[in-house]
């Protein structure tokens, strides 16, 4: 019966430890181990290097951003709801984001003309 061994063993390429990464998620702030290899070619799929949140996140700040509220309430909200300390900063960064993709939407040319069609309906 062959020996069973880890991939990478006496390959110059094994194993050296793990690193620890705090990243958000929709309910709350998550502790994660990374593993490590000795050439630093393992990368995380679920999580890429230098992401520091699940997906979603960012959606959700987009969302509450725009309808009108500030980054401070946007803190708040995140803090009571979720129990995550997000700073003002972040959630600065996450809306700066798309502030160009909003500015082109509001200079868009309009139509000029928009047909609308009312409906009505009594159920008896």
């Amino acid at each position: 019966m062959p020996s069973m061994t880890r991939q990478g063993n006496n390959s110059g390429n094994s194993r050296n430890g793990k690193t620890s990464k705090s990243v958000r998620s929709q309910n709350r702030e998550i502790e994660l181990d990374i593993p490590r290899d000795r050439n630093s070619t393992f990368e995380p799929t679920l999580i890429g290097k230098n992401e520091k949140q699940l997906n979603g996140f960012d959606d959700r700040i987009i969302s509450i951003y725009s309808r009108g509220l500030s980054t401070r309430y946007i803190q708040a909200h995140f803090k009571e709801v979720y129990g995550v300390d997000v700073s003002a900063s972040f959630i600065s960064q996450v809306t700066n984001a798309v502030m160009d993709e909003v500015k082109r939407w509001q200079q868009r040319p309009l139509d000029a003309l928009y047909p609308i069609v009312y409906l009505d309906c009594i159920v008896v």
